[in-house]
């Protein structure tokens, strides 16, 4: 009996030849001229890298943690320049080592013209092309669900679980103040009374606890299939919001991969469309048991910024209907309604 081979690991440096083999590379200069040309420059240096030694004027910065999502034309969290498969993405770090696996990465997720800067922003900076001062942003980037923070305007950021949150005490309130003889009452959903509808979000806020906790959807099973509410929907609700506020206000779980059916994504991602999810059917309860529907006009501002960059992604999945035509001077709220196939 002969023994048998164990296949050894390469090592990174042969790991890291590898990868560039397969890369179009670029020097500093190529760089600068293929930018001009169209290309994209991401830079994927953390904070405070870009802090100490400034930044690439025009780049689009996303950290390396996020890059995949962000560039993938397919993802529901990816930036708007993900317009495509042919978008030219050249990818940048530090010294340009990590940059190259990162390109491959991009590669392998059809994105067959992705490559990296040779020697990175150290050499960029070495070649004497443009740097900006540090601290300063790249390029203005709108606020989406996959980023950590939301911008609600200059001085004011609000994390995302902390909108996620709030919106789960908002819809709280409502979900504790249904009539009891309005549980099985016709919602704004089509095919949701109301039961079905807190159902459906007090599954969402289970699933998410378990989630953002770093399960799979194997692991889960069949326990939150069917009725979640049991004899106590207000308290089930209760429980459950409390804990899908707490799994993404654990440390690093905004950056945590999510294994959800259309991901994995990063859980700033999954805590954005949590945040989305609980705070529109917040106002679907109240329309549909005679409650106050008017909305928090913070967390309103908040959804639709976070909302925008992607609807059409979501009324593409069926999650919203088209929008409604809005009559002269309507406010901001019948219009943030109209914009999600919603009279109010």
């Amino acid at each position: 009996m002969g023994i048998a081979s164990r296949a050894i690991p390469p090592t990174i440096d042969e790991l890291l030849a590898r990868a560039r083999s397969g890369l179009h590379r670029l020097e500093p200069t190529s760089a600068f001229r293929a930018v001009r040309g169209g290309a994209i420059l991401i830079d994927t240096r953390p904070e405070w890298q870009r802090r100490a030694d400034g930044e690439i004027p025009g780049a689009l910065v996303i950290e390396r943690n996020h890059l995949e999502w962000r560039c993938d034309p397919a993802c529901l969290g990816r930036v708007p320049e993900a317009s495509g498969h042919e978008v030219a993405w050249i990818v940048c770090c530090d010294e340009g080592y990590s940059s190259s696996l990162a390109a491959v990465s991009l590669q392998a997720l059809g994105l067959r013209q992705a490559t990296d800067l040779i020697g990175g922003f150290q050499a960029w900076r070495a070649a004497g092309l443009p740097v900006a001062t540090p601290g300063q942003l790249s390029r203005p980037r709108v606020p989406r669900p996959c980023d950590d923070l939301c911008e609600l305007g200059e001085d004011n950021m609000i994390d995302i679980a902390e909108l996620h949150a709030q919106a789960l005490d908002a819809t709280g309130r409502i979900v504790a103040g249904i009539p009891a003889d309005r549980w099985r009452a016709d919602t704004p959903c089509d095919g949701w009374d109301v039961g079905a509808l807190v159902n459906h979000i007090v599954s969402g806020n289970l699933w998410a606890a378990e989630l953002a906790a770093g399960r799979t959807i194997e692991d889960v099973g069949e326990r939150l299939d069917g009725d979640v509410l049991g004899p106590d929907p207000v308290g089930s609700y209760a429980a459950s919001a409390k804990a899908a506020a707490a799994v993404f206000r654990e440390p690093g779980a905004l950056d945590a991969p999510c294994a959800v059916s259309y991901g994995p994504v990063p859980g700033s991602v999954y805590a954005g469309h949590r945040f989305i999810d609980v705070f529109i059917h917040g106002w679907d309860l109240a329309a549909a048991t005679g409650q106050d529907t008017m909305l928090d006009a913070d967390l309103m501002a908040a959804c639709q910024q976070v909302l925008e960059p992607q609807l059409e992604l979501f009324r593409g999945a069926g999650a919203f209907a088209g929008p409604l035509p809005v009559p002269p001077g309507a406010t901001g709220q019948t219009r943030f309604l109209a914009m999600l196939g919603r009279a109010g």
